[in-house]
């Protein structure tokens, strides 16, 4: 399983001592899902592990 997380920010000086940053996270930026098959162990069935769907966070921070 293969997944993509990418981050962009910017910042901007508003004065000598204020700032303000904005980011863009993307997590399982493909929005790849493992195949639904099950592993037989020895006594039990093991599932493979869930990816999230694609996540989208827009973040702000002002500095003074």
């Amino acid at each position: 399983m293969h997944t993509l997380d990418v981050q962009v920010g910017v910042n901007y000086r508003v004065s000598a001592r204020q700032r303000v940053h904005f980011h863009l996270d993307i997590f399982n930026g493909l929005d790849v899902q493992p195949q639904s098959t099950l592993a037989w162990g020895r006594d039990v069935a093991v599932q493979p592990a869930y990816a999230l769907p694609r996540q989208v966070r827009l973040a702000g921070r002002y500095e003074f």
